[in-house]
This record gives structure tokens, C-alpha cells and sequence, in this order.
């Protein structure tokens, strides 16, 4: 991240199997529909009066009908690059981390690509990442009509996210790699985990933390088929739920059953993956954009990228019986 005096400038590299739009000036547009996987690499600009937790856009309520970069988050800069380029430009701004590790971030559904971009420079700025921020991007039709094609188009991605993440591994400079996923966009997160664990056995010594927030995944299948093969691809896997996700309890209503990111009417627990309960926390209407929108979580993520530490050293509470083990942030009561 760059700070220009008027705004802090976050470069993300991203990888998207959205169709490609018109070239706007310097900005490489995307759209809604499915397409060969791209690279390419864009420029955020956050304005310098951002709020942790925030994702500044214009608003009509305020009048405010163009973004403005002193008030608004925006993209400066967005151009394809070619695979080599773009493993070159994560290689050069890995090499400039004490840690040498990258970020990579997955939306969910109804999420556009500029939007997309503008959550993972948040995430990154936000938790103090100190390394390189990477999006993947599937093609989201990013509207609320949208979401029967959305699920059809996640299960379209998961060979790219596959192909983004063995080409981060085989970057010399990648010592560890922490990926986050939104919503549906678990859904070919942890199909990609589970096929790099059966198939790449050296993944796991990089990738160090997984965070699945808020997934709208069928729990009992999750647990029964999938959360066995993840530990083979990952050090370690936290999961965030709420019972607040008016989002995902319409999920569950759709599908006919509950969602792993909703603790209703349990708490799903998968062991070794660890689960937090978000709950209590306070939540926007939706109560399904927690991971970059609460601060607790946000610190709570951090805290975990930073350390590595376990839950009771990251301030959270135990929650129900040994063999079921799940935490809760201590939120005080008044």
C-alpha cells in the first residue's frame, strides 16, 4: 500500500474468469458472464477519510452521484496482464514483504468486479496485511435476480481458482498464503482445497490460514464430504457463522437446508476446522458482510493472520461441550 497524501493506494492482483468489458481510459472493464480465465493486476484508491470497517461509495441520499477519490473508494488503474507478467508482479511485491506472504480473497454472490476489488483493498488495508493483495473473481451476475446463475457459474470457476492457486504456489517468494471466502464463494474455495489436498500434498506447507465467512454451503454435505479433505490443503481453516444471516436463512428456505454459515438451528462443528459465532456482534440488515464490515471480526482475522493464535488468546469464549467446541467473541452485556 502506498500512501499519495490525498489517498492510500492499495495494488491488488486479480484473476477472473469474467467475460472482459470495454476499456474505460486506464480501467479494463468485466462483466457478469463467464469467460476464460484472465490476469491482470488494478490500482484502489481509499481515501485518506476512510473508517475501518467501511467501504466508501458514492450515495444519492447524499447527493453524491460520481465517485470522488477524496471522499470514495475507486479504481485508478486496471489492465490484463499475461500469466508470466502477472506471477512476475505478485513475485516482486512478495519480495518487498518481511513475510513474504500474499492475501487472496473470494466474493460471493451479487458482487460486481469493481465491487469485488474495492472489498479486497479494504480487507487488506483494514487487517494491516503485510503483503500483496490478490482477488479472484468469478462471474457473479451481481444482482439479486441473479442468484440461480450465480450458483451455476461458482461451480464454473473452481478449475481457474485451482489454476490461481497452484500458480501463487509456484511462485519462488510465496513462503504462506492466506486465503479469505465470502458467502457462495466458498462453495469453489473449498472445492479447489479439497482437490489441491488429494492432488498437491506440498500446498498445505503454504497455505497457513483459510477463512470461510459466512458460507452459503448445504452444512450437512460440507460436514459429511468435505470439511474431511481440507485439512489436507491447509494448516488451518476458521469458520464464521451467524444466526443473524437473514441471507443465508433465505438460503436455507431456497435450498431446504441449513447453511453452514448460519448457526441456526446448531452451530455446525467439523473438527479440526475451527468455528467462530458471530452472533452477537452487531450486523448491517442483512447481517451477511461481517467479515469486512465488524470491526471484532476484522480484528479477529487480523489477529489471526499477524499470530496464528488460538482462539482463547484472540479474546474469544468458549462455547458448548468439549467434544463439540465451538467460540463466541465476548461481547459485554449492558
Amino acid at each position: 500500500m502506498n500512501d499519495t497524501g490525498n489517498a492510500f493506494l492499495v495494488h491488488v492482483a486479480y484473476a477472473t474468469d469474467r467475460a472482459p468489458g470495454p476499456v474505460a481510459g486506464k480501467l479494463q472493464t468485466f462483466l457478469g458472464t463467464r469467460s476464460d480465465l484472465r490476469y491482470g493486476h488494478a490500482t484502489v484508491s481509499i481515501p485518506r477519510t476512510h473508517e475501518a470497517g467501511e467501504v466508501e461509495l458514492p450515495s444519492w441520499f447524499r447527493l453524491q452521484f460520481e465517485p470522488d477519490p477524496a471522499k470514495h473508494f475507486t479504481v485508478a488503474q486496471s489492465e490484463l496482464l499475461t500469466p508470466a507478467a502477472w506471477s512476475a508482479d505478485v513475485q516482486a511485491r512478495l519480495r518487498q514483504s518481511k513475510r513474504k506472504a500474499a492475501l487472496l480473497f473470494i466474493h460471493g454472490y451479487n458482487v460486481s468486479f469493481n465491487d469485488a476489488l474495492f472489498r479486497t483493498a479494504q480487507i487488506e488495508h483494514d487487517t494491516t496485511f503485510p503483503g500483496p493483495a490478490v482477488l479472484f473473481s468469478w462471474p457473479s451476475k451481481a444482482k439479486t435476480i441473479g442468484y440461480p446463475k450465480d450458483e451455476e457459474d461458482v461451480q464454473w470457476a473452481i478449475p481457474h481458482l485451482t489454476e490461481v492457486i497452484r500458480r501463487l504456489l509456484a511462485i519462488g517468494d510465496t513462503n504462506e498464503i492466506f486465503i479469505i471466502a465470502h458467502s457462495m464463494g466458498n462453495r469453489v474455495l473449498v472445492n479447489t482445497l479439497a482437490e489441491l489436498g488429494r492432488t498437491s500434498p506440498a500446498a498445505r506447507a503454504k497455505i497457513k490460514e483459510v477463512v470461510l465467512a459466512a458460507p452459503d454451503i448445504d452444512a450437512g454435505i460440507f460436514k459429511r464430504d468435505i470439511a474431511p479433505k481440507l485439512p489436507a490443503a491447509a494448516q488451518r481453516i476458521t469458520v464464521y457463522a451467524s444466526s443473524r444471516d437473514m441471507a443465508l436463512a433465505a438460503s436455507a428456505k431456497v435450498h431446504g437446508y441449513g447453511r453452514l454459515g448460519d448457526t441456526k438451528p446448531s452451530v455446525t462443528i467439523a473438527p479440526p476446522l475451527q468455528t467462530i459465532d458471530a452472533s452477537e456482534l452487531p450486523a448491517d440488515m442483512l447481517g451477511h458482510s461481517y467479515i469486512g464490515d465488524n470491526l471484532s471480526v476484522l480484528e479477529d482475522v487480523r489477529k489471526i493472520f499477524a499470530s496464528g493464535a488460538a482462539p482463547p488468546q484472540r479474546g474469544l469464549r468458549a462455547a458448548g461441550p468439549a467434544s463439540k467446541r465451538y467460540w463466541r467473541f465476548d461481547v459485554p452485556k449492558h
